[in-house]
């Protein structure tokens, strides 16, 4: 095709609208071996299924394998280095990346299908993996499968994508551009991972050693002086065991709306809250007297708790007065405990593993008030608990600024494949002259 209008776009001189079909040697896909998931292997051949096809790459945290005999039945399904694989069925269509070199043998099923073009390489293959993924191939994926084709996208649709190709030199500066954003990506991706596991063991330690008059975490084996034995181990001399119940109640009786009969309530449920960081996410407004009854009133200091599926750990310090569903209990500090130091004990890994093992034990994983009210933890005096949560909400201050920056390159990526896919904005021509 030439570079007339397609989907809005108009390419500068050089480029072409491109059909896969134009592009390809193979368009198909694979099929579940006989048997399924029973003849899955813990070695062997990598067998690629929906799951392991996302739009940061390749994801293998929980690959199959399949032996060499079951490939050999499928070798027509074989992936090769830098095919582009895209999941044409259910819930993650139109998920892409492509095959990195490096991997040995690979297969496929019939939920994921491979694109191979005539001459693969790696710059080609991250092109029309960004293309893919971009508005121009997802709105395509979306117009078809939204045409009455619920079950997934067919072969012949697929020959029939139009993307738009720029010449081969500025597909590989395209490429390394989006490459080099990427790597930035995921180093910040490393550095949040490695942030969270630091996080979780400071957390342990801040929550069972606390610290000493310098500000530094006191130290057991050093200093052993320091700490007495009690029923949960050795904590700190000073500090006391409590229960939950003691020193943050759950607040009784649910709102009436005969008392608030037309307020507008900030309403928060379970699905509003980020696991595991103690954010709120998003929250809604409640106008009717419907939606207020039966609900819990909160107010700013409380901590929000969502009793079911505790293992997700959605525990949220309010900033403001609301009502919260009945899937959630607010807990009311006391005197004697500090609303930040309440919310890192309920986000703790031995809250977590307490009300997780307690919610098991019912068909539905939920954790009632007589049930909260077993839990028991190490409390300080309140001035070391406040320094507790002021180191602690330092470092997720930190861990915060990254995620922010990874926000930030995952939206500058999406404006260059735009802009740079679309020929909007191109590449210098002193990067497309120079040495590859």
């Amino acid at each position: 095709m030439n570079n007339s209008d397609f989907f809005g776009i108009c390419l500068p001189p050089g480029w072409e609208f491109k059909t896969l079909d134009d592009l390809t040697i193979r368009l198909g896909s694979g099929i579940t071996p006989t048997g399924g998931s029973e003849v899955y292997k813990g070695e062997g051949i990598i067998f690629i299924r929906s799951q392991n096809v996302t739009n940061n790459g390749l994801n293998l945290s929980d690959v199959v394998y399949i032996d060499n005999k079951i490939h050999q039945s499928m070798t027509r399904s074989e992936v090769l280095p830098f095919d582009v694989l895209l999941n044409i069925t259910g819930a993650s269509i139109g998920r892409c990346c492509f095959m990195p070199e490096g991997l040995g043998t690979a297969n496929q099923n019939q939920h994921v299908c491979t694109i191979r073009l005539t001459n693969a390489n790696l710059y080609d293959a991250k092109i029309l993996t960004s293309i893919l993924s971009s508005p121009i191939g997802q709105q395509q994926i979306f117009r078809l499968n939204a045409g009455g084709n619920r079950e997934g996208l067919n072969y012949q649709q697929l020959r029939t994508f139009q993307v738009p190709w720029p010449t081969s030199l500025e597909r590989s500066k395209i490429a390394r551009i989006l490459t080099t954003i990427d790597s930035f990506i995921m180093k910040t991706e490393g550095v949040i991972a490695k942030l969270r596991q630091v996080k979780t063991g400071m957390l342990h330690d801040l929550l069972t050693c606390g610290l000493d008059e310098n500000g530094e975490i006191r130290d057991p084996i050093r200093h052993p002086e320091h700490f007495k034995n009690s029923p949960l181990g050795r904590i700190p001399k000073e500090w006391e065991i409590k229960g939950l119940s003691e020193v943050a109640p759950i607040v009784e009786g649910q709102v009436d709306p005969t008392v608030y009969p037309f307020a507008d309530f900030i309403l928060v449920a379970p699905d509003h809250i980020e696991s595991g960081t103690g954010r709120l996410l998003n929250s809604q407004t409640a106008r009717q007297q419907a939606a207020i009854s039966g609900k819990y009133r909160f107010l700013p200091g409380d901590v929000v708790y969502s009793k079911i599926r505790p293992y997700l750990r959605k525990v949220w310090l309010a900033t403001f007065e609301g009502i919260c569903s009945a899937d959630m209990y607010p807990f009311r500090p006391g005197i004697e405990i500090d609303s930040q130091f309440l919310l890192m004990t309920l986000l703790s890994e031995r809250f977590s593993r307490f009300a997780t093992s307690v919610s098991e034990r019912s068909g539905f994983p939920k954790i009632n008030r007589t049930e909260l009210s077993f839990f028991r933890f190490a409390l300080p005096f309140k001035k070391e608990q406040e320094r507790i949560a002021q180191v602690a909400q330092a470092f997720e201050n930190k861990l915060l600024a990254e995620q922010v920056c990874k926000v930030k390159l995952i939206s500058l990526k999406h404006g260059l494949m735009h802009d740079l896919l679309t020929g909007t904005v191109r590449v210098p021509a002193n990067l497309l002259e120079a040495t590859p």
